[in-house]
Formats: C-alpha cells, structure tokens, sequence
C-alpha cells in the first residue's frame, strides 16, 4: 500500500514518475493470483499517458 500512501511525492510533471506509480497500482490491483505482465502494463500505461491530457487524471 505504499504506492497511494507517497501519491503526494509523486512528480505529476514526470512521465516515468507517473508510470512507476501506474506499474506500482496495477502490481497492487492484480494480487498473488494472477501473474503480473510488466511488459503489458507498461504499454498500456505509456498508452494511457499518450491518451490524457493531465497526468494526474492516471490517479483516478
């Protein structure tokens, strides 16, 4: 749970920052029961910032 516990350090202004947080969020949402394809969630989280207009929006 630290990954929502530091969202005030995090560097909206940063891309890598912002996907180090959405890598950390989906590790969390996806638990031990499933495997975690990092590869996958990365694309899909440079997909996202590609997508929005304000990083922090990837918070919600």
């Amino acid at each position: 749970m630290d990954n929502f516990s530091n969202m005030g350090a995090i560097d909206w202004t940063n891309e890598q920052s912002v996907v180090e947080f959405v890598m950390g969020r989906s590790r969390i949402l996806v638990g031990s029961k499933h495997l975690f394809d990092e590869n996958k969630i990365f694309k899909l989280a440079k997909e996202d910032l590609e997508r929005v207009q304000l990083m922090c929006t990837l918070a919600e």
